[in-house]
């Protein structure tokens, strides 16, 4: 379907086509944001961009590539950004929040100390394009399906049975892959990809791959990993049955359970999976690792984590769990957020028959003591940074993995563990861990820290 404003569009195109805006000398540096049949000519005197707007620029031709450092923009610079024969130079990255943007659906963006290179008639020009655009509601850069479409009630379901499991993403991202080339390639996994994808790629693809350029680089930088996971990737479905499992045993013990849809997708390797409020979403290039899987390329958090297949059905039932938690107040300590992901852990551990998190669990076991005192220290406060979430810092070490990040999974289990075991009612004890109502009154009544000072 065309859009309403094309002609509008066209005509400005045919204008600036004319225009000198294109003959900046040297050491002006054109970045051109591409539309549907419309380029913006802009003069960025001290370059760089906010990453997030590359999505929307993914083939703009930019002389500066928005949001690396020099060496990955070199990487980027041969391939995808030379479509337009414009000569390319990287330049140091600057702060994004020297960018500005006019944004309505990723049509129009701007950046750095971009000035538009033309006269003030020429601005009031672009500003009644863009005023004109809006007007219309043209959709030809949202591609299909960009929010999705269905309604809550279409996503999520209280019948096990019902809950929808989705992997065309996946058929799209390898379509993608072998569609893609060195020249093109930012283009492709755009539109072949994360435009035309599910309303969990697009929200995972907000949420944790950023922009197009993103993605595109850690395909690039981990190539042979990302090759030898196709046919893992692809056998997804042979997950089902397990999955299907665990959602019929979380029904069992909470009869309140809830059933997002679930879409299984290909990230860039930052995050295995994530629950909203109407859908899981699981990065499944981190759980399609294979015995011949090169690991050589990955970083050490990402050696860490990476999983074969069968790890999935646990996985899911993780952020399952995530999706059933209703606590009354939003966790912000180390504390709260600790047993949100350790109870997390726990309970679909009894699900699934297993947890995600071996490796915290094999140190833990080996440091309890001296790990719960270092925690019981901080638990009140909101640092979180040796606790949680900490992958990307242990992996910018360099090193071997000693200390596993994210031991706070480990703590938070164990408080349930003990929590769990010391309850006589073991379904209202599932209830009380998904829906806390007071996070120090669970640890309390765990008896968890007074337990393990006094282990032998």
């Amino acid at each position: 379907m065309s859009c309403p404003g094309d002609a509008i569009l066209m005509r400005w195109n045919q204008k600036l086509e004319k225009s000198k805006a294109w003959e900046l000398p040297f050491p002006y540096k054109a970045i051109w944001t591409q539309l549907p049949r419309v380029r913006f000519p802009r003069d960025v005197k001290a370059g760089g961009c906010d990453p997030s707007d590359a999505l929307s620029n993914h083939q703009t031709g930019h002389s500066v590539i928005p949001g690396y450092l020099p060496e990955e923009a070199k990487l980027l610079t041969l391939h995808g950004f030379s479509d337009l024969g414009i000569p390319h130079t990287v330049t140091e990255p600057v702060n994004p929040s020297s960018c500005f943007g006019i944004r309505p659906w990723g049509f129009i963006t701007g950046c750095g100390s971009a000035e538009i290179v033309e006269e003030e008639r020429v601005r009031n020009e672009v500003v009644l394009i863009f005023t004109l655009s809006l007007m219309v509601g043209c959709k030809t850069l949202s591609g299909d399906g960009i929010s999705g479409g269905n309604s809550w009630t279409e996503r999520v379901t209280t019948n096990p049975e019902e809950a929808r499991i989705i992997t065309t993403d996946i058929d799209h991202f390898w379509r993608a892959y072998d569609e893609a080339t060195p020249r093109n390639d930012l283009r492709v996994y755009r539109d072949e990809y994360l435009r035309i994808g599910s309303a969990g790629l697009k929200e995972f693809a907000r949420l944790k791959i950023g922009n197009v350029s993103n993605l595109v680089l850690k395909i690039w930088k981990n190539a042979n990993y990302y090759a030898s996971v196709r046919s893992s990737t692809r056998a997804i479905h042979s997950q089902d049955g397990r999955i299907r499992e665990s959602f019929r045993k979380l029904k069992e013990i909470y009869p309140e359970a809830l059933f997002p849809t679930v879409y299984f997708l290909i990230g860039s390797m930052n995050s295995g999976g994530i629950a909203t409020e109407d859908e899981i979403m699981i990065g499944a290039e981190l759980f399609s690792k294979t015995a011949s899987s090169p690991l050589d390329e990955l970083n050490p958090w990402e050696k860490s984590v990476v999983e074969p297949l069968e790890k999935i059905p646990q996985v899911v039932a993780h952020e399952l769990i995530h999706f059933q938690q209703r606590f009354t107040k939003t966790p912000e300590t180390l504390l709260e957020r600790s047993l949100a992901e350790g109870g997390a852990d726990f309970v679909s551990e009894m699900i699934a028959g297993d947890q995600i998190n071996k490796m915290q669990h094999e140190y833990g076991e080996r440091h309890e003591a001296a790990l719960w005192r270092e925690f019981r220290d901080g638990m009140y406060g909101k640092d979180l940074s040796h606790w949680l979430y900490n992958g990307g810092a242990v992996a910018a070490k360099g090193e071997p993995i000693e200390r596993p990040a994210d031991l706070g999974y480990y703590v938070g289990y164990k408080i349930c563990q003990a929590f769990y075991e010391k309850s006589t009612d073991k379904k209202k004890a599932v209830k009380d861990m998904l829906e806390i109502q007071d996070f120090d009154r669970l640890l309390r009544e765990s008896g968890y820290g007074a337990a393990v000072l006094t282990k032998r």
